[in-house]
């Protein structure tokens, strides 16, 4: 039979408890986090989705005149 100092069990019940009150913390801030991000990219989605139709408007335009310029014989390089 094993004998065990009597404090020895309050010892690792403490322990366990700081254990399990740092992983509940560290889970609570791995959550906060997570939700932060989520809204940080709902906010700025509709700048980035703007962004990327002026993009492509830009794109379009720059064809249009390069087609402009092949029609009218201008040198041109296009660089896409």
């Amino acid at each position: 039979m094993l004998i065990v100092p009597s404090w020895v069990p309050t010892l690792i019940g403490s322990v366990a408890l700081a254990l399990a009150s740092g992983l509940v913390g560290w889970i609570w801030a791995l959550w906060r986090d997570h939700h932060a991000l989520r809204v940080k990219i709902a906010e700025e989605y509709p700048k980035n989705t703007a962004l990327n139709e002026f993009k492509e408007e830009i794109r379009q335009l720059r064809d249009v005149v390069y087609r402009i310029a092949m029609r009218l014989e201008v040198p041109v390089i296009r660089r896409d």
